[in-house]
């Protein structure tokens, strides 16, 4: 009997010592340890409200990952993949070699496909132009700074530029804010270098098959740009109802991976394009200035369009 009389002194001993460890709010009263083998401790009195408030102010609370404020990953620089060289020095040719008046395509892998999946959408609704393609796939804003800033236009009159560019960036969960720095940082070199050439600036298109973080991070940057339009120089336009069902869904009809377009969503978007183009070109821009959004949207709908081509004629936000 006096090995049971002794394990039961024992296991009541380490229950008056729990007891002795905890205070009235259940909160440890032990010096904390800095071994990172401890386990912390929690004060399951504080709300859920409280934590999230505890915060760092500078960074978005997000539930599932901290959304990166890093200034110095978004300076201007190359990527270090041949394909990409490879693709970077083949652009650089043709803006070198061009002699005549181009419209300059600005982006990423969704303005790169303009070649493949945009191609029969170019052949018949924007065949007037000559086109210059400087999309290169996976390219964040600071990788299409870079590769702006480097060609050589001096040979080269630009009529007009295309620009979206930002989902890779939301891809690393960057900021809205320092996607449109991004955005912004590049139209300011696009205006230094072609101050007469207008700027037609796309929100960024919708991604994924439903409602999901990086659409809505996409749609932040694109509320935060859409303050650029002018109606001077810099057009912004916003066509992403386009791309979504009555749901907010996207299909794969119209996006077939739910983020690269098809082509009959080319068409939509080059549609689009032909006729602002058309008008923003096809007047003196003292003139333009005069023509109110609705007005403008009044003019682009007298011209009739097929009904699956729902795409938004309003100019600026």
């Amino acid at each position: 009997m006096s090995w049971k009389f002794s394990l039961i002194l024992l296991f009541a001993v380490f229950i008056v010592a729990c007891d002795r460890g905890e205070n009235k709010t259940g909160e440890s009263v032990f010096p904390a340890t800095n071994s990172a083998s401890s386990t912390p401790t929690v004060n399951h009195n504080i709300s859920t409200s409280q934590t999230e408030k505890s915060k760092p102010a500078s960074i978005p609370y997000s539930p599932l990952k901290p959304i990166r404020e890093v200034i110095q990953e978004d300076q201007p620089e190359p990527r270090n993949f041949g394909w990409w060289k490879k693709r970077h020095r083949k652009i650089s040719d043709v803006v070198k070699n061009c002699k005549t008046n181009a419209i300059l395509f600005a982006g990423d892998s969704i303005t790169e496909d303009w070649e493949i999946n945009g191609a029969k959408a170019i052949e018949k609704h924007l065949s007037q132009w000559n086109i210059i393609n400087t999309g290169i796939g996976g390219d964040r804003t600071r990788h299409l700074y870079y590769r702006l800033n480097s060609y050589d236009f001096s040979k080269c009159r630009v009529q007009a530029t295309i620009l979206m560019i930002g989902t890779n960036d939301t891809h690393d969960l960057k900021s809205p804010t320092l996607i449109a720095q991004g955005i912004r940082n590049i139209i300011s070199l696009l205006l230094k270098k072609f101050p007469d050439a207008p700027i037609l600036l796309y929100g960024i298109f919708p991604r994924g098959y439903a409602e999901n973080r990086y659409r809505e991070n996409n749609n932040k940057v694109n509320e935060i740009i859409s303050k650029y339009h002018d109606k001077k120089i810099i057009f912004y336009y916003n066509i992403n109802r386009n791309f979504l069902n009555s749901r907010n869904q996207i299909t794969r009809k119209v996006m077939y991976d739910y983020l690269h377009l098809t082509p009959g969503s080319y068409a939509i978007w080059a549609a689009h394009i032909s006729r602002n183009l058309k008008i923003i070109l096809g007047k003196k821009s003292a003139d333009y200035i005069k023509i109110t959004p609705w007005s403008h949207r009044f003019m682009l709908l007298a011209q009739p369009t097929a009904a699956s081509q729902r795409i938004d004629f309003i100019s600026g936000i």
